[in-house]
Order: C-alpha cells, then structure tokens, then sequence
C-alpha cells in the first residue's frame, strides 16, 4: 500500500514536473502567439480604415475636379510653359495690342522650403493706350497669378500708337 501511495506520488510529481517544464513554455508560446494575432488584426483593421479613408478623400475629391483643374491652370508645373506665352499672346491680340517680345527676368522660389516659383517675365507690346488698359485688367479677371510689376510708356507714335513694356510676376509649381 505504501508503494502505491509512493507510486502514485511519484506519478503525481512527474506530471507536475512534465506540465512545470514541457507545458508550461508552450502555454506561454501559444499566449505568444494569441497575442501577436491580436497585434496584426488591429494593425490590418487601422490600415483597411486607413485605406477606406483615403478612398472617401479621393471620391470627394473627384467631385471637387472642375475647382482643381482651376488651380492646376493658376500653378502650372512647369515655370514658362508654352500656353502661359500662349496665353499672354491671346489676351494681347484680343484686347488690340500687338505681343512684341517675351523676355524670362528670372525664376526663383517664393520661399525657401515651398515648391511654389515665382517667375518674372518682360512683355513688349504696341497699340493703344485703351487696349493696355483692357489687357491688364484681362490679366486681373483671368484664372491664372499673374501680377503687373510696372508699366512703362514711350512716345506715341503718329496715329496714337503706343510702345508698352511691362513686367509681370506669375508663379508655378516646381519640381
């Protein structure tokens, strides 16, 4: 009878030593490993409202895409771009004037720091002093940034024919 009681005791220890040593670890591990499941659930969950998100912004933004296309004309990416002369030319022969000679002053960053360029261009032009008048105020309504720095005037010509030149400040967006 002893020698069960001793049996069943050392049976007894053994199990508890095998659960202390060989469970016990594995317990852990699994707890481990529960764990690091529960980590990547919410981590998938944060980026797919993350993504959701970043969705909705872009439908809204689709909806705004008449207004960003204007902004895009205001701050073109490129800093002279062939359709801002193009542009300058348009407005001056719409408005009577004659589009002599573009000059680029020079282009410069705003800020330091910011990607916005501010560009400085000269304009020589000829026609009628009413004309100038309708293309700087053209130049004001449009869509695009665009300021008139200075206007200077030479002696009419006979038949009331102006030389203007003008220096004009606009801006892009570099690279």
């Amino acid at each position: 009878m002893q020698k069960v009681i001793i049996n069943i005791f050392i049976i007894f220890l053994c199990l508890i030593l095998g659960v202390i040593f060989f469970g016990w670890p594995e317990y852990k591990n699994f707890n481990n490993l529960k764990l690091e499941i529960e980590e990547r659930k919410a981590e998938l969950e944060n980026k797919n409202k993350y993504f959701s998100e970043l969705n909705s912004i872009s439908l809204k933004l689709k909806e705004y895409g008449s207004e960003l296309s204007k902004i895009d004309s205001a701050l073109p990416a490129t800093p002279v771009a062939p359709d801002l002369i193009n542009f300058l030319a348009e407005k001056s022969s719409q408005n009577g004037l004659i589009l002599e000679k573009v000059n680029l002053d020079k282009i410069s960053p705003l800020e330091q720091g910011f990607k916005i360029q501010k560009i400085s261009l000269s304009l020589s032009f000829s026609g009628f002093y009413p004309a100038l008048r309708s293309f700087v105020h053209s130049l004001q309504k449009s869509a695009k940034l665009i300021e008139v720095d200075s206007i200077i005037f030479s002696q009419s010509q006979p038949g009331g024919i102006f030389a203007f030149n003008l220096k004009i400040k606009t801006y892009s967006y570099g690279q």
